[in-house]
């Protein structure tokens, strides 16, 4: 995901340590000086310094972190021309991320039907295959 993790680097007037807090810890983890992206979404990365005998602790401060959604790229192998009786057609398609590639049809007059990752003709017509990348329970 981009970036996993990166040294988070605040200083303080004192030279004491610094301690960082994330928010949500479903965006941002820390360990140490060490931030580690685990998902998307914001939070805020709190930056502290306690004090010591000789110095007042320091005003926190606050930096929001926001992670964005990764792009990703689909391929399909292109379908070969069929005519009607051939035996079905067998998709192939991968998504970068790794994410599951659902299939569906262009025509909503059932000319093809779908058993994932299969393709049947029933009907001779003109066939756009549209991709997403969702939950498995396609049905055209």
């Amino acid at each position: 995901m981009g970036d996993a993790l990166f040294e988070l680097t605040a200083t303080a007037s004192s030279g004491r340590d610094i301690s960082y807090t994330s928010s949500d810890e479903t965006v941002a983890t820390i360990e140490g000086d060490t931030l580690t992206i685990v998902g998307t979404g914001s939070a805020t990365i709190t930056a502290s310094q306690a004090g010591d005998d000789n110095y007042n602790a320091a005003v926190p401060v606050d930096q929001l972190l926001t992670v964005n959604k990764a792009d990703q790229t689909i391929t399909f192998d292109p379908l070969a021309t069929k005519t009607l009786g051939e035996p079905p057609v067998a998709l192939t398609a991968s998504s970068s991320s790794g994410l599951t590639v659902d299939y569906t049809s262009s025509d909503e007059t059932q000319s093809i039907r779908m058993q994932e990752p299969i393709l049947v003709f029933i009907q001779i017509q003109l066939l756009i295959i549209l991709l997403f990348n969702m939950t498995r329970s396609l049905i055209v």
